[in-house]
């Protein structure tokens, strides 16, 4: 399997807002990336698909104050294929491990919509995944050339195996 490309930065989208960057479509249902062409006007990348993922930490009581975890996929506005819960109470209940969970659901819709081939026209011309997320454990998780001594390494590596980056 040869190496994983991360795109950090793409100057054909450096000077657009982030109100700019992405588009939804009703359609489809999904977020899709744009950039400026040639001529300086906007354009809409339909081979892109933008997935947002996201975690959060609940610490409830007190005194031993219990941890909560709970996982979200954001493809857009009202889009059929957002998604978040609860993280199962029997995984460790760490701010991390939420964004991990989010990460793992967002792969599995990677693997059902565009790897599958499910027959629907409008995800057949999807070729690049952008995962958006702000937290930095996250990106150093799946950008890492090294092996990370994490106990999510066998995560990672289950989640790249699905995933092409550009």
């Amino acid at each position: 399997m040869p190496p994983a490309r991360v795109c950090i930065f793409n100057p054909a989208s450096s000077n657009l807002s982030y109100s700019d960057l992405i588009t939804y479509n009703p359609l489809s249902q999904v977020s899709h990336l744009n950039y400026v062409d040639e001529s300086g006007n906007v354009q809409t990348d339909y081979s892109s698909v933008v997935i947002h993922v996201s975690g959060a930490l609940k610490l409830i009581g007190r005194p031993q104050r219990k941890a909560q975890v709970a996982w979200g996929v954001y493809f857009g506005p009202d889009s059929q294929h957002n998604g978040g819960d609860r993280l199962d109470p029997t995984l460790p209940q760490s701010h991390q491990r939420g964004f991990v969970e989010a990460l793992s659901r967002a792969s599995d819709w990677v693997a059902w919509y565009i790897i599958g081939g499910k027959p629907e026209d409008h995800f057949a011309q999807l070729r690049k995944i952008y995962i958006a997320t702000d937290l930095d454990y996250l990106v150093n998780l799946m950008t890492s050339p090294t092996p990370v001594k994490s106990r999510y390494a066998e995560e990672r590596d289950a989640i790249n195996s699905n995933l092409n980056y550009t």
